[in-house]
């Protein structure tokens, strides 16, 4: 249920995001506690600031008020994605090229499930990584969720 509900909200959001020139990085709907949460995570390449979060919060949450694709109580919050942000679309690989990231897999390759290290290329649907000194190459549909890492 809750993955329909992010898909529907997904595809009813998008184009004010877009229209703002800003990316579409995430939409999760989960039950936390006793309340059901609603978050929207954009991006754009000089970061994203809480004016953006509010402008985007404001007519995203109109919208929904208006056509009210979620029944029950929810609570919206947008946001940034954070350092550690997700990577889900070939976008996302393309632009990330060269830095640091965590991917882990459905299903272990040469025995491993988890594998850091730098981004190297996006093409046709593979992703290739240096982890410790080797490429790896890992299919988009192999990966179970990828994120870029920050060493402190």
């Amino acid at each position: 249920m809750a993955q329909n509900v992010s898909s529907k909200v997904e595809d009813l959001i998008k184009p004010i995001i877009e229209k703002h020139n800003y990316d579409l990085v995430d939409v999760v709907y989960a039950k936390e506690g006793k309340e059901w949460y609603l978050r929207v995570f954009i991006d754009k390449p000089e970061g994203i600031t809480l004016d953006d979060c509010e402008l985007i919060s404001r007519e995203a949450g109109q919208l929904l008020d208006d056509i009210e694709p979620i029944k029950t109580r929810y609570i919206l919050e947008v946001s940034s994605p954070g350092i550690d942000r997700p990577l889900k679309r070939a976008e996302d690989f393309l632009r990330f090229v060269d830095s640091e990231i965590m991917v882990k897999t459905f299903e272990a390759i040469n025995g491993q499930k988890a594998f850091k290290g730098q981004l190297k290329e996006f093409k046709e649907g593979i992703v290739t990584i240096i982890a410790d000194g080797k490429d790896v190459d890992i299919s988009l549909d192999k990966i179970a969720s990828a994120n870029l890492t920050v060493d402190f």
